[in-house]
């Protein structure tokens, strides 16, 4: 199984240098699609990659906001949907803005996450150990 799934990883890095070399200057799906098979295959990709992006984004929203909501009182649950509606329109203006925009607003949050996870993994490792400092 494990010879397979190298000989896959392998097929797949060769094809991607092949469209990488035949699209250097970057083009995605829709582009590749459309120049290499064909106008509407490339229009069904683009539309799959639509379909990704919204499935993606409402699916970890709801899972997001689901967890959220779970450590709030039942009566809270009436927000839920509200919640979930404002996330997805919030994030789908950040999209629209554009990546400079996103990154200065959303980079606090990155940045907070990754210092609490270097902090919890610093803790648990010490713990662990038993060899904390005094």
């Amino acid at each position: 199984m494990a010879g397979a799934t190298a000989i896959a990883v392998f097929v797949i890095a060769v094809a991607y240098n092949q469209v990488i070399e035949l699209f250097s200057t970057g083009g995605g799906d829709y582009r590749v699609a459309t120049s290499l098979i064909g106008p509407y295959v490339g229009l069904i990709s683009g539309a799959a990659l639509i379909v990704d992006y919204m499935l993606t984004i409402a699916i970890s929203v709801a899972s997001g906001v689901d967890a959220l909501f779970s450590l709030l009182p039942l009566q809270a649950q009436a927000f839920k949907l509200v919640s979930e509606i404002g996330i997805v329109l919030l994030l789908t203006g950040l999209n629209l803005r554009g990546m400079q925009e996103s990154i200065k607003l959303l980079l606090p949050i990155f940045l907070g996450l990754f210092v609490v996870h270097v902090f919890s993994s610093c803790t648990a490792s010490c713990f662990m150990q038993r060899s904390c400092p005094d």
